[in-house]
């Protein structure tokens, strides 16, 4: 669970830094883009170090471990760059989606793509991190509206937050809908009865 937490943070700082290279300084934005890669540099290099420092831990402290089972998971390099890059993917396409929902507004059509990525990505890791609300609602919101309030005002920044949310929130029941109607095997493949 740690091991997977740490890649999904991963792969958000990643294509947070690398799509804020893209972007260019806005006028009055409250947050200069070397900031915000300064920053995604920042989380890379804590999220790359969390495993490491929980094997320190636990060398440290052993009943940690056994307290707490699969605390360090050991992933093969080569698994964990595959679920970087599949789950930076995955926040590209989010962040994408974001962009297009923008760009159907009256005020989203002059605003750069590259920007709107990445304060969508960077407040979706953001929000996911905040323990504060569930699904980081507020959180993410807060985050769009400072990072891009030197493009767009802060209300036209909330509808498209918004708007994308129920975006997501549909595509996520469609998908779920259509998990219902795949065929499901009757008995498992290991000869235990099926449970219903």
């Amino acid at each position: 669970v740690v091991q997977a937490g740490a890649t999904v943070l991963v792969a958000g700082s990643a294509v947070f830094g690398a799509v804020g290279l893209l972007i260019r300084p806005p006028a009055d934005g409250l947050v200069s883009p070397p900031a915000v890669v300064a920053l995604a540099a920042l989380a890379l290099l804590g999220c790359l170090s969390f495993p490491l420092v929980l094997r320190g831990l636990v060398r440290v402290f052993p009943a940690l471990a056994a307290r707490i089972p699969g605390l360090v998971l050991e992933v093969p390099a080569v698994a964990q760059l595959g679920l970087i890059l599949g789950n930076a993917a995955c926040w590209l396409l989010l962040g994408v989606s974001f962009a297009l929902t923008a760009h159907l507004f009256d005020g989203g059509r002059d605003v750069d793509t590259a920007s709107l990525i990445i304060w969508f990505v960077g407040s979706y890791v953001v929000g996911q991190v905040s323990s504060v609300t569930p699904a980081g609602i507020g959180v993410r919101e807060a985050v769009l509206v400072a990072g891009l309030a030197g493009v767009a005002p802060a209300p036209l920044v909330l509808a498209w937050a918004i708007a994308n949310r129920f975006v997501l929130a549909g595509v996520e029941g469609t998908l779920l809908l259509a998990s219902l109607a795949l065929p499901f095997p009757q008995t498992p493949p290991d000869g235990e009865e099926a449970t219903r």
